[in-house]
């Protein structure tokens, strides 16, 4: 993986080599102070709390946006392999 000399994002070293872009690519560096998301491609201020908002409520790439997706109903039942002696 190299970045992407268009946008910065990572992509494959062939494909950069090759001028192969990706469907991420905005073709054009980041606005100043800050980065691409690598999720859904939209600029995000290089802070800390910015890239935490981003992530957790406004990042719709972001499967985690609102908490983990839990089914409990499905979820399959883990079993130990080790047993217990009385």
């Amino acid at each position: 993986m190299t970045r992407c000399s268009a946008c910065g994002l990572a992509i494959d070293a062939t494909d950069n080599a090759n001028g192969v872009g990706h469907p991420m690519c905005r073709g054009r560096p980041p606005p100043g102070g800050a980065q691409w998301c690598p999720l859904c491609a939209v600029a995000v201020d290089d802070t800390k709390q910015a890239w935490k908002t981003h992530l957790t409520t406004e990042c719709y790439n972001n499967p985690r946006r609102n908490g983990p997706e839990i089914e409990f109903d499905t979820a399959p039942e883990i079993k130990s392999e080790k047993q217990v002696r009385p």
